[in-house]
């Protein structure tokens, strides 16, 4: 059975950059040589772009995830890069273990790249559901939009008045972020089996998929 292999030009395109802008990265050890030309499995090359520093998110340029880097447990493991089979199990079983509440913030965080703190302070306003997009807020980065895959927004309550918030907190009031994350999302996460998992892992799955020029969503 003939395997192929990833040329340095099908790293750059994969990243959605220049072979030149490609030349500063530290890329993984080859899986082949042809001669001199390195090769790489499109595995390989999906596990360093999970694992890869990059520089953010913002409207424009190339989106690249940051680091990967988890809750430290007792033996000293840390989040590892998976497959995206793998992240969609991870996922689920965290946004089931939340409860329907809040599984629906799990979800628009992992498939959407928003940070908490911008998901924090969406309303229902915000989303534009015929286009499959959300506005999302400037913070660190300018304002910018992002899709939203239709399961996810099947999750979402979008008849509610346009100043509601999109997730709202147990009063009717905005989320606040740090509360979520320590009583929601890391209790989740821990009861799941992914206790190395934190909540700007969510943002970075959606980003490194993203770099890969995949649309990932609940079901596909």
């Amino acid at each position: 059975m003939t395997e192929h292999f990833m040329s340095y030009g099908n790293v750059a395109e994969r990243l959605g950059i220049t072979p030149g802008a490609l030349g500063s990265a530290t890329l993984p050890e080859p899986d082949v040589y042809v001669g001199s030309t390195r090769g790489w499995r499109t595995e390989t090359i999906d596990a360093w772009i999970l694992a890869r520093p990059g520089s953010g998110v913002g409207a424009g340029r190339p989106r690249t995830p940051k680091p990967i880097a988890g809750r430290t447990l007792a033996h000293g493991a840390t989040w590892e890069p998976m497959s995206l089979a793998k992240t969609r199990q991870a996922v689920t079983a965290i946004a089931n273990a939340a409860g329907p509440k809040h599984a629906s913030l799990i979800w628009f965080l992992a498939t959407t790249g928003a940070r908490l703190g911008e998901a924090c302070q969406l309303t229902v306003g915000d989303i534009v559901e015929d286009a499959g997009l959300v506005n999302l807020p400037a913070g660190k980065t300018r304002a910018h939009q992002s899709s939203v895959p239709r399961d996810v927004l099947d999750m979402l309550d979008l008849t509610r008045n346009a100043d509601v918030p999109l997730f709202p907190s147990a009063t009717g009031g905005h989320l606040q972020s740090d509360n979520w994350r320590v009583r929601v999302f890391n209790p989740a996460a821990d009861t799941a089996g992914f206790p190395q998992l934190r909540v700007a892992n969510l943002r970075q799955t959606a980003l490194v998929w993203e770099a890969a020029g995949i649309m990932w969503s609940k079901e596909q």
